[in-house]
């Protein structure tokens, strides 16, 4: 074989090589994104205040977030999902003139993994999955 031949096919090699970890690489992306996480989750929200909106992030699309308007107290929602991949989370926006309170909670698979309550300061209250 000559040096020629042999530089050829080193360079063939390199290249079927790479194919083959970029295909290697997306398909292993594709089954890492539809990994399947399978969770309870549920968000609580008590207190006195009378919040203006509640948000939270749902179970089928995590990339968007769903509101209650005008939300009363007590509040909650539970679902099980094994799709969700983004962070769990609830936010609570009180009216600007409330002097009441608001403690938002958040449970994954049965625990507490958040917990907050409103201060006179703040008109928000947020709870999200930590990392």
């Amino acid at each position: 074989m000559t040096p020629r031949s042999r530089l050829a096919l080193i360079v063939v090699l390199s290249v079927v090589a790479c194919g083959v970890l970029a295909v290697g690489g997306v398909v292993g992306y594709v089954v890492w994104a539809q990994r399947k996480i399978s969770r309870d989750v549920s968000y609580q929200v008590t207190g006195t205040a009378r919040p203006l909106q509640i948000s939270y992030v749902p179970e089928n699309d995590p990339y968007q977030r769903k509101a209650v308007e005008d939300g009363r107290l007590p509040w909650s929602m539970s679902f099980h999902t094994e799709t969700m991949t983004a962070k769990a989370g609830v936010a609570v926006t009180l009216a600007q003139e409330e002097t009441g309170t608001a403690t938002c909670t958040l449970r994954v698979d049965g625990k507490v993994v958040a917990t907050e309550t409103s201060n006179p300061n703040s008109r928000m209250v947020l709870c999200f999955e930590p990392d």
